[in-house]
């Protein structure tokens, strides 16, 4: 093949035109061809890192720069809600809106489960998904990082409707992949109090809801109905602070006019 075909069957490698290369035949075979082939696939070789480099998010083995990754996400649709990437792999709900540059693992074994996760830096471990740092990434975001997003109403139906089930697992994945403030954790407080469910109450405080907080003029203590979730939050209280023991000397008197001696009992004895 002459030297023109050879130009040109490269040309149409390098642009894509893979319709060009079937019209042309097979790939010639001269040593001038031959070098424009290998020329082609060294441009490739290096062409692949670069490709990443460009797509890169940022670097993995720094601070996660949440709220610099907030201001970049745009307003959500209703019903959807910003995907909060970590290191480590998280489920995909339904509602999530996933950013770009995201390593992914899509539901390939038939179970439909689709996981993301920041990419590592080079020669990182992996974090797991249940270990201790993992754990300690579902806590609360700053206000200005939900507000960014624009999906806050989502994000507090969804850790909402978690604690009324009293599943502290669900809890957690949403408080890591979301953008939860403590205004979300109050209500979610509320709920999970409302309903006795003590692990999902121990979630919600070990990531920072505030105990005390009112919803619709209640506080998580008047809205207890057992001694176990009332305990939970008693826990996390200062028996000598004021505030305190003035929204537990309520829940008390709340409790014994709905007839509930064991738990006016129990938030009766945290005052003496």
């Amino acid at each position: 093949m002459r030297r023109r075909e050879a130009a040109g069957w490269l040309a149409a490698a390098a642009d894509g035109g893979a319709h060009r290369l079937l019209r042309m035949g097979s790939p010639p075979a001269d040593a001038a061809d031959v070098t424009a082939l290998a020329l082609l696939l060294a441009c490739l070789a290096l062409l692949a890192p670069a490709l990443w480099w460009w797509r890169r998010p940022m670097d993995a083995a720094g601070p996660v720069d949440t709220l610099g990754l907030a201001r970049q996400r745009g307003r959500a649709p209703r019903g959807k809600a910003h995907f909060r990437p970590q290191l480590f792999y998280q489920r995909v709900l339904p509602e999530h809106m996933v950013p770009v540059k995201l390593e992914i693992r899509m539901g390939m074994s038939g179970d439909g489960i689709n996981l993301a996760r920041l990419p590592p830096a080079a020669g990182a471990d992996d974090v797991p998904a249940d270990g201790e740092y993992a754990r300690s990434q579902a806590t609360f975001c700053d206000d200005a990082e939900s507000e960014a997003g624009g999906d806050g109403d989502t994000v507090g139906s969804l850790l909402a409707a978690a604690a009324t089930w009293g599943d502290a697992a669900r809890i957690r994945h949403i408080l890591s992949s979301c953008y939860c403030t403590q205004h979300h954790g109050s209500t979610a407080l509320s709920e999970a109090a409302s309903g006795g469910h003590q692990s999902a109450i121990e979630a919600l405080l070990e990531a920072g809801a505030p105990p005390l907080a009112r919803v619709n003029g209640k506080c998580s203590l008047q809205r207890c109905e057992s001694q176990e979730a009332a305990q939970a939050i008693l826990r996390r209280l200062d028996p000598s602070g004021e505030a305190a023991r003035a929204e537990v000397k309520l829940a008390a008197e709340a409790a014994q006019a709905a007839e509930l001696g064991r738990l006016a009992r129990c938030l009766r004895e945290f005052l003496v």
